[in-house]
């Protein structure tokens, strides 16, 4: 074992500085996920670290990909012969373009490539005990794996004539923004957080609301207009009063009041002081 008074050489300098900087990066990650010190290893880690800022926007277009794939209860109206509920008053789409299910799917395979290309670089370069240890990539892994599989369950029933009951599409692509960004993750914890200080008030609120619909539900019976239209059930009560508290229709429930003309003055009447008079002196 070399002494510390001993010079160190070029190469080995680096690989001290290297190897520190990488015990570092675990500290603060909690996990070891630095490299193995082999040249393989350290191309794939170098790769890795180029091809790292581009995750996000590879997530952040996978998101993208969702507002312009049409809902499944259009895509089932249309293959039962109403294609024009789409594109109803009812449902506006706002002539936005929408993609088809091979589009969508090749674009999302294309995302996918690059997200899994990262996952194999970091693999060849952390080894497998390293890289299954990070719960991090973990998640990367099961989120990855079960994107591509809902995309190409979905595909596949297009290309039968079907169309899938439900996709978790949406809701894994979200998870996979949030696994490819620290700070996303750091602002869920602080959320995470401060959620209980706020349970004890949502949860007050909740009762006055089902006391004030059950209220409103007794008191304006079947019978009557309000509790056929407004009050039919409790849950819808509660539904009613709920909307009531946004501050969109918080102006519309207070009475208006008339506003009141300005004065006129007139030729007789006496203008109005400009300054006050001042305080009588009593003499001491």
């Amino acid at each position: 074992m070399k002494q510390l008074s001993e010079p160190l050489l070029p190469d080995d300098r680096d690989a001290r500085l290297r190897r520190a900087c990488h015990h570092v990066q675990d500290a603060i990650h909690g996990g070891s996920i630095h490299p193995i010190d082999t040249p393989s290893a350290l191309r794939a880690h170098a790769l890795h670290l180029s091809l790292l800022r581009y995750l996000p926007t590879a997530t952040l277009l996978l998101i993208v990909v969702t507002f312009f794939e049409p809902p499944l209860w259009a895509v089932r109206a249309a293959a039962r012969g109403f294609p024009g509920l789409y594109s109803s008053d009812e449902y506006p789409s706002f002539q936005l373009p929408t993609l088809g299910p091979f589009a969508g799917c090749a674009i999302e395979v294309s995302l996918f490539a690059v997200l899994a290309l990262d996952l194999v670089l970091c693999r060849a370069s952390q080894g497998g005990p390293r890289f299954w240890s990070h719960r991090t990539q973990n998640a990367r892994v099961l989120l990855l794996v079960g994107a591509l599989t809902d995309a190409l369950v979905s595909v596949g029933l297009a290309a039968a004539g079907r169309t899938p009951i439900w996709r978790a599409a949406p809701y894994l692509r979200a998870g996979l923004a949030v696994a490819h960004s620290a700070q996303l993750r750091t602002q869920l914890r602080i959320m995470a957080t401060a959620t209980p200080a706020f349970a004890g008030v949502a949860l007050l609120l909740l009762l006055l609301l089902c006391f004030s619909g059950w209220l409103a539900v007794t008191l304006f019976g079947p019978n009557s207009a309000e509790g056929r239209q407004v009050f039919p059930n409790l849950l819808e009560a509660v539904w009613q009063l709920l909307i009531l508290l946004t501050p969109a229709n918080v102006s519309r429930a207070r009475p208006a009041r008339a506003a009141r003309p300005p004065a006129r003055r007139t030729a007789t009447s006496p203008a109005a002081p400009t300054h006050r008079a001042p305080l009588p002196s009593f003499p001491t």
